[in-house]
């Protein structure tokens, strides 16, 4: 019992240190990939789907979290 809560603590951490660098990778229509962390995505007032239009122009094909 010792052994699996120390397993499910190890895991918990894994996810929360690595949940911390999540970047939102953007595709244009040429196929050239642009990466926004999640602090310029914030700044933009937007989630990293509606990072698609950029000043109301639509400048990315797709936008996802990686």
């Amino acid at each position: 019992m010792k052994y699996i809560k120390i397993a499910g603590s190890l895991l918990l951490l894994t996810m929360l240190l690595g949940s911390c660098r999540k970047t939102c990778t953007c595709i244009d229509y040429h196929g050239r990939e642009r990466t926004y962390t999640a602090d310029e995505v914030e700044e933009q007032g937007a989630s990293c789907a509606n990072m698609v239009f950029q000043a109301g122009v639509q400048y990315y094909s797709v936008c996802d979290w990686d």
